[in-house]
């Protein structure tokens, strides 16, 4: 099975939730989930907040956050998951962001820079990956990170 598969049935056994907050991976991640049939038993939803603007008006990402460590950071990944999940009322969420390349846009931070964040019911945790220049492998590699990250929490909490 798929690992978006086996997350769906730990998130079903356990009666949790998730949602998630994209910047780099654009919805790619999100429809992992929304591929699956009965995803909408735990999958809250999402919000593509490509734009810092989306970070900081829907997501209430803080622009001192923004400005202070950058858009591609622990930090804004982290208040990324924090906001969704209370904006969804989920019991796990996940965010991305970082510099897919070729261009760096809001950041100053170099190509391949990645975060990821995942919040649990009780923890928040920021990840940093450096995936290098290949715009599709960074946002291929992210989904498959963020998955893989996620998995691995909730076999640790069942």
């Amino acid at each position: 099975n798929p690992i978006e598969k086996e997350i769906g049935k730990l998130l079903t056994k356990s009666n949790k939730t998730l949602s998630i907050a994209e910047s780099l991976t654009g919805g790619l991640l999100s429809s992992r989930f929304t591929s699956i049939s009965g995803a909408s038993n735990y999958f809250k939803g999402s919000i593509i907040a490509y734009n810092s603007s989306i970070k900081e008006k829907i997501l209430g990402v803080k622009s001192e956050t923004i400005k202070k460590y950058s858009v591609v950071s622990s930090q804004v990944s982290n208040e990324m998951a924090t906001k969704i999940k209370s904006l969804l009322v989920s019991d796990y969420s996940i965010s991305t962001t970082g510099n897919a390349g070729p261009l760096k846009g809001d950041s100053d931070k170099p190509i391949g820079k990645i975060f990821i964040s995942i919040a649990t019911p009780t923890e928040l945790e920021s990840f940093e990956f450096n995936f290098g220049n290949s715009r599709e492998k960074n946002v291929q590699k992210t989904v498959n990170k963020a998955l893989e990250l996620l998995y691995s929490k909730l076999l640790t909490r069942n």
